[in-house]
């Protein structure tokens, strides 16, 4: 795997999150997670999450994986009105384009972010 393009599309707060997280949410397409560490649900997302952004992370000019912890980060849980984790929102040009509250198992996720990446494919000349 590639590390620098895996670096580049996927932000976790163990990478550069705090300085990344702002530029990334807003200017680039994004998958976002709010999870916390004491929810098996959001544990299990996280694996999952992760997993699938691998699969993504060799795109030129992809989405952005982003991993917000809600209990370090409670301002940008507010923000985007998280009231159960794990949530994923997927983020378009600033704007939330869907929001999937609860924990997808793997193959739910592949289809949510291949559905996303196909409906930014004119922007992004994303193809399967």
């Amino acid at each position: 795997m590639d590390t620098n393009n895996t670096e580049r599309n996927i932000i976790w707060p163990e990478n550069g999150f705090a300085s990344n997280v702002p530029a990334t949410l807003g200017e680039s397409p994004s998958v976002v997670l709010f999870y916390s560490d004491w929810c098996p649900a959001s544990r299990l997302a996280r694996v999952i999450f992760e997993q699938v952004a691998a699969d993504y992370a060799h795109r030129e000019d992809a989405i952005s994986f982003v991993k917000i912890p809600t209990e370090r980060y409670p301002s940008l849980a507010a923000g985007y009105k998280i009231r159960a984790i794990p949530t994923l929102v997927f983020e378009c040009e600033g704007r939330v384009v869907d929001t999937i509250v609860g924990k997808p198992n793997r193959t739910t996720l592949e289809t949510l972010v291949g559905n996303f990446a196909r409906s930014l494919d004119p922007r992004l000349g994303l193809a399967d």
